[in-house]
């Protein structure tokens, strides 16, 4: 055996022998008395020996990803995603968001990587912040519901946060997965093209993007506490929204409205003047006239290679009417900004 490997194996020994994988406290002052009750039930559920990843190999691997970014991968990997996540709740990272406790939970509730054990996941659950967390609550009950139930389905911490904070964590999960179904989608949907045109569609969708994420960043109303999750949610649909007309083009559905651009053109410029005109001290949004203007520009670049892009590979659309409804789209944006009524 090799030194560095016999070290290793010495060191998780040493560990286990010493009770390094101790349970962590349950922090129940403040809880609801249901809540106390059902963690009360599951404190001395006892974990598979199995299940315990090796210490110096868990430290290591867990170095880079967490629980977290390792049980949302895309393939995940349950396995890392267990030993990592044991790794942070030995080390007292169960306090924070989506890592330790929380990604245990999850894995014993669903069977992912190690045999199903509700009492299990429960027992995670309740090392959550009884006192701080409503959240917390919501997920004991939850694992009590999939008890008696003989389908449970799935089990999601994220299904179960209200706060703000876990609000814009798990809003920011899902966004991080619909990129990567995006741009599946994309590569697929372009792979046959010419190379000209899959590198001028890279090129809009770069423009594109910028503007979506600058829309959102500025134009969504970013002074409460759920703003983080609003405005993950605003770029999201802006992007979908783009995705979904390629896809129309590329089925053939062309664009048939009634070319007005003018009309389109003076209704924008009336709504971006009312927006741009708001005292910023009389606004309570948080977005001020520099943060309406600078995505404007952005717009326009993003219009613009809409256009051209159109030319080449979609010349049956008229650049009256795509222009018409580009313009029409951003009025409809700027209508929505929560400022200027």
């Amino acid at each position: 055996m090799r030194g560095g490997m016999r070290h290793s194996l010495l060191i998780a020994a040493a560990f286990f022998l010493l009770g390094a994988w101790t349970d962590q406290p349950q922090m129940l002052d403040g809880a609801p008395a249901d809540v106390k009750a059902a963690c009360e039930k599951v404190k001395d559920a006892q974990i598979p020996s199995q299940d315990y990843p090796a210490v110096a190999y868990a430290g290591k691997a867990c170095e880079g990803p967490n629980g977290n970014g390792v049980y949302y991968n895309d393939p995940p990997d349950y396995v890392l995603a267990r030993q990592c996540a044991f790794w942070e709740r030995e080390k007292r990272l169960s306090a924070a968001v989506l890592q330790g406790s929380d990604i245990l939970e999850m894995i014993y509730a669903n069977g992912y990587g190690v045999a199903k054990n509700l009492n299990l996941a429960l027992k995670f659950a309740c090392e959550g912040d009884g006192a701080k967390s409503d959240d917390f609550a919501r997920s004991v009950r939850h694992i009590q519901k999939m008890m008696a139930e003989k389908d449970p389905g799935e089990l999601s911490v994220c299904d179960d946060q209200l706060s703000s904070l876990m609000m814009t964590i798990c809003m920011n999960i899902h966004f991080e997965k619909y990129e990567r179904e995006r741009k599946s989608k994309i590569d697929s949907l372009i792979a046959s093209w010419p190379p000209r045109h899959q590198e001028e569609f890279k090129r809009l969708q770069a423009a594109a993007f910028a503007y979506f994420k600058a829309s959102a960043e500025n134009e969504t109303y970013h002074a409460g506490l759920s703003s983080g999750a609003m405005i993950l949610d605003a770029e999201n649909m802006l992007k979908d929204s783009f995705i979904r007309e390629v896809v129309q083009l590329e089925a053939g559905d062309l664009p048939q409205m009634p070319v007005d651009f003018a009309k389109a053109d003076k209704q924008l410029n009336k709504s971006y003047h009312k927006k741009i005109s708001v005292d910023p001290s009389e606004d309570a949004s948080g977005i001020t006239r520099k943060d309406i203007q600078q995505t404007q520009r952005l717009w326009l670049a993003y219009r613009d290679a809409w256009i051209e892009f159109a030319a080449l590979h979609y010349p049956k659309v008229a650049p009256g009417t795509l222009n018409a409804m580009l313009t029409e789209e951003r009025t409809k944006r700027l209508d929505e900004i929560p400022t200027g009524d």
